[in-house]
């Protein structure tokens, strides 16, 4: 697992390679529907915070129905640009 990676092509000054213990999976994943496609992974050591590597902040109260809201990461939506540009996902 690479922390701390901004850029992919590229060696980035504060990336560390943490070796990877366990993974727990959803046991309902569904790889032909992208369902349920999240996991816990449990490191072989502690992470290393600083001023670039951070814990995400996870929200701390439901979202009403129809509250407009920005999610980020990697993965594939079902939007998916040929460019490699960020696109937007209706929740």
């Amino acid at each position: 697992m690479v922390i701390g990676d901004h850029n992919l092509r590229l060696k980035d000054p504060m990336e560390k390679v943490y070796s990877v213990e366990r993974i727990f999976r959803f046991p309902e994943k569904s790889a032909l529907l992208l369902e349920f496609d999240i996991a816990l992974i449990y490191l072989s050591e502690d992470i290393v915070y600083n001023r670039y590597v951070k814990p995400v902040c996870l929200a701390r109260y439901d979202f009403p129905a129809g509250e407009r809201c920005v999610v980020t990461g990697w993965g594939r939506t079902q939007h998916i640009d040929p460019e490699g540009r960020p696109t937007y996902a209706d929740l």
